[in-house]
């Protein structure tokens, strides 16, 4: 694919085009001239252009998958792990957000179907290796979603039969499985998103299913609209994407955001900004609250929608501190500290300032947030094994985390 160029549309739009050498990006003169025209990341603005090798790794190579399904994905399409160029032209047809990357403008053309898949196509997939992956030997489907956890993009109807999109059709789900390093991943983030919305964040909306003898945690896409018969894509970028970062420096210890860029990032873009500075502050205690040392800056997003800019509902929120071989050090740090068991009241002050918001403002939200968690905790669980069944990693590990590291911020929040 030396000099291949790739096609980036919305819809049956063509906005763009990408090259690979030079690796580039480049705005469509009908696109710019067009009524409606956005730009796909605030960190390709319209005005600008063409968007060299940095700005193009940041926004499109952030859409492909990392870690163990990544190797497992480029190992069944038959292409380099480290080709991204490659693997995007193979998987880059339904993303996170509302742009498909095609390898012609005829594909666009293309008339979106739906294959029915059972229970059972997905266990074996599972039990296979890589649902993922698995997929990506269906002719026809070019799906990929960003992270190291196993996930596949599905269209579920209104009687909860799902579907494998091809071609252009959209996904109205997604499919979050076990892993097996970490065990109880579904139950573990079903009950933090309840925690969350506990302590009044949005978040995706999310259940559990089960497939023969693993579950999933069935995500509700928030990219994604129905409006009567029809699923429309809403356009979204992580934080990485929005502040040109690569997905290999998405922590804070390793170069990436911290929460001080992101909140920047929301003032400057959000058409609500107290709002979503407020909401993403709360997201940061929560995290250290719960013992999630994976908060970067690709958990979250900004939403693009008709009426605005807004920070998007919060997602793939999970205690990490429940797993014992996992660092527990935060991906974004605390008035400088990445480490939730060390946490002092100076630090408190100092993020503060970083955040350039009132002391008593910060320490009064966290009190409130540790509060209701201690609260929620509790009553939570008996609601979870009640719908899924007592799990005994609920009580045996997820709880005693969760509590501990409520005790922690708890006391670092004492003069």
């Amino acid at each position: 694919m030396a000099d291949v160029p790739l096609y980036v549309f919305f819809g049956r739009c063509l906005l763009g085009r990408l090259t690979p050498e030079p690796l580039s990006f480049t705005y469509e003169p009908d696109w710019l001239a067009a009524e409606g025209a956005f730009a796909i990341s605030v960190s390709l603005p319209l005005d600008r252009g063409p968007f060299g090798e940095a700005e193009v790794r940041a926004f499109f190579f952030n859409l492909l998958p990392e870690g163990n399904v990544r190797r497992r994905l480029a190992g069944r399409l038959k292409i380099s792990e480290g080709n991204d160029y490659a693997l995007l032209a193979a998987v880059g047809g339904e993303c996170a957000g509302a742009i498909a990357v095609l390898k012609a403008p005829e594909d666009a053309a293309v008339e979106g179907e739906y294959e029915p898949l059972t229970d059972e196509d997905i266990a074996q997939w599972i039990a296979s290796g890589g649902a993922l992956s698995s997929a990506a030997g269906v002719e026809g489907v070019r799906l990929s979603l960003a992270g190291a956890q196993d996930k596949l993009p599905v269209y579920i109807d209104p009687n909860g039969d799902i579907f494998l999109p091809k071609g252009p059709a959209a996904s109205s789900h997604i499919l979050k499985f076990e892993n097996r390093d970490f065990k109880h991943l579904p139950i573990n983030e079903a009950l933090v998103l309840r925690l969350a919305e506990a302590v009044g964040l949005a978040t995706v909306r999310s259940t559990i299913r089960r497939f023969d003898r693993s579950s999933a945690l069935v995500v509700e896409r928030y990219d994604r609209r129905r409006t009567g018969e029809v699923l429309e894509r809403l356009h979204q970028e992580d934080l990485c994407q929005a502040l040109n970062v690569p997905a290999e420096l998405k922590y804070e210890g390793e170069g990436g955001p911290g929460l001080a860029a992101a909140v920047g990032l929301i003032r400057k873009h959000s058409t609500e900004p107290l709002a979503d500075v407020h909401a993403v502050i709360r997201w940061q205690i929560l995290n250290a609250a719960i013992g999630n040392a994976d908060g970067h800056a690709k958990n979250l997003a900004l939403l693009h929608m008709p009426t605005g800019t807004r920070l998007a509902p919060f997602y793939d929120l999970v205690s990490t501190r429940a797993y014992p071989r996992v660092d527990r050090h935060l991906a974004m740090h605390i008035g400088g500290n990445s480490d939730p068991d060390q946490l002092t009241n100076k630090d408190w002050s100092r993020f503060a300032s970083d955040l350039g918001v009132g002391e008593r403002y910060l320490r009064d939200t966290a009190k409130e947030i540790v509060s209701a968690i201690a609260d929620a905790l509790d009553p939570t669980v008996r609601v979870l094994e009640k719908e899924f069944g007592r799990k005994a990693f609920l009580r045996s590990a997820l709880v005693p985390a969760v509590e501990k590291s409520v005790r922690r911020v708890t006391a670092s929040l004492k003069p």
